[in-house]
């Protein structure tokens, strides 16, 4: 088997090998180590799997596990769509999101389920992802490395050294269950020069790529205004700095795998690496990952590897999400079933999953984004965007409503970019839609208590920093 190592001269070189010879062997009976990273905002397009690409650690990884290429998130954003992965539960069962806003007291989340069998391990880049929100529930250690007024490296050299030095430090008598959540590819997008000039490429002058890279939240939301325009010329430069940051967290990624490798752990780990959102880069004339339920915030990579367990190099194509991922996780790690708690979602270590499941995201109204445009720009009408969301999509036929109303109606196969509305033209579509997801809302689990979280205020100061708050 092939070292998991970022091919080429111009990628970083992974971590030094570490030796396990010290270590004691656990017994065959012992369920797997998990590792479950998110690649903070990255949407599926931005993953290349093939040999030689600018994320060849997960084309490593699709060679050696499974890729499911038609994942999808259950949220456009941070706060839901973690909740999902760590419940199995959809945003509008566990009540973490614009109007919740922290994750429920009563929830059982992955790491609190795990917490007998295995040592439980969190770091976080993202302010969401905090104690504030309840997120480290179940977690023996849950540290946090947000930007903090740093451009990036200083950032992604703390959490990779508190990574390490977690991993190399901890006794290997019982598995780990170790979340990372990595925010190369959140906006503003500052990769590391060697990425930067990996993926620019020829004709971007360095005043423009510095004039991007300083490109931030504010920016954004006066582009979603109407106050400022981007040309394509712009927006391109844009999209290759971010795929730049994609190619940056995938050879973090590479780090972690190695020290696994080193370990003689990889194979006895289900690795899961998945993006929790996409990002529009002007699609749809936005930015950030707010507003909208397109595809280019859903579609989002889902990876699994685990010998014996993850067939080596297939290709899914069934429908999948993230909720996916909490009955994948106990399976493999054995939980005997009782112990369950009520999820929606179904494991990934099964056949395929049924082409006719209805694939369902949610957004609620945005009440943060509201405070802060209305801080930023007076003038500027929010009412449009202060609308819940959602979408259900059955086979290649997917229908967006806003405030309970059909708005959109798309055929994902002969419009991947959903530039053409249906909405019109097929009603019998709509009516057969609309069905599948009154279908979809009966006999659901219990919602979980509101929280509305503790709002520290090194939490607050992180999320003011990104223009999240005010």
């Amino acid at each position: 088997m092939k070292p998991l190592a970022p091919a080429g001269g111009l990628l970083l070189a992974l971590g030094t090998m570490i030796s396990a010879c010290d270590r004691p062997a656990r017994p065959p009976e012992t369920p797997p180590n998990v590792l479950l990273v998110v690649l903070d905002t990255l949407r599926a397009d931005a993953v290349d799997p093939a040999p030689g690409s600018h994320t060849p650690v997960i084309a490593a990884l699709a060679r050696e596990g499974t890729l499911f290429m038609q994942g999808r998130s259950t949220a456009s954003w941070t706060v839901p769509a973690h909740a999902s992965i760590f419940t199995g539960l959809f945003p509008s069962r566990h009540n973490a999101h614009n109007e919740g806003r922290a994750l429920s007291h009563e929830a059982q989340t992955l790491a609190e389920l795990l917490s007998d069998t295995h040592d439980t391990a969190a770091f976080s880049e993202n302010p969401h992802i905090t104690r504030g929100k309840q997120f480290h529930q179940g977690f023996a250690v849950f540290k946090n490395s947000w930007p903090r007024h740093d451009p990036g490296n200083l950032r992604r050299q703390a959490t990779d050294r508190m990574v390490q030095e977690w991993l190399t430090g901890r006794s290997q008598e019982r598995p780990f269950f170790l979340f990372l959540n990595f925010m190369d590819p959140h906006l503003p997008y500052r990769p590391p020069p060697q990425f930067e000039k990996l993926l620019l490429g020829e004709g971007v002058s360095s005043a423009e790529s510095d004039r991007l890279r300083s490109f931030e939240g504010a920016d954004a939301r006066r582009v979603i205004a109407g106050k400022v325009q981007l040309s394509e010329a712009e927006l391109a430069v844009l999209r290759r700095l971010y795929r730049a940051e994609v190619a940056s967290a995938d050879a973090r990624l590479g780090k972690v795998l190695e020290t696994l490798r080193s370990q003689n752990l990889l194979d006895e780990t289900l690795v899961v690496v998945l993006g929790d959102h996409g990002e529009n880069i002007g699609d749809h004339g936005l930015m950030e990952h707010q507003f909208s339920l397109h595809e280019t915030l859903l579609r989002v990579p889902i990876l699994l590897r685990l010998p014996g367990s993850v067939p080596a190099g297939t290709r899914r194509h069934d429908p999948v999400q993230l909720v996916d991922v909490f009955p994948t996780v106990l399976e493999a790690t054995d939980l005997p079933r009782e112990r369950w708690p009520p999820h929606e979602g179904e494991s990934l270590l099964g056949p395929e999953i049924d082409a006719d499941r209805a694939l369902v995201a949610e957004y609620r109204l945005p009440l943060d984004q509201e405070r802060i445009f209305a801080r930023e720009m007076a003038d500027f009408d929010f009412s449009p965007l202060m609308q819940r969301l959602q979408s259900i999509q059955v086979g290649t036929k997917k229908l967006i409503l806003a405030g309970g109303e059909p708005v959109e109606l798309h055929d994902l196969a002969k419009d991947p970019a959903e530039s053409e509305n249906l909405l019109e033209q097929e009603p019998a579509s709509v009516r057969l839609l609309l069905e599948e997801l009154r279908r979809w809302q009966a006999n659901r689990p219990t919602p979980l208590p509101t929280e509305l979280g503790r709002r520290e205020a090194e939490t607050i100061e992180a999320l003011r920093e990104l223009g999240y708050v005010e």
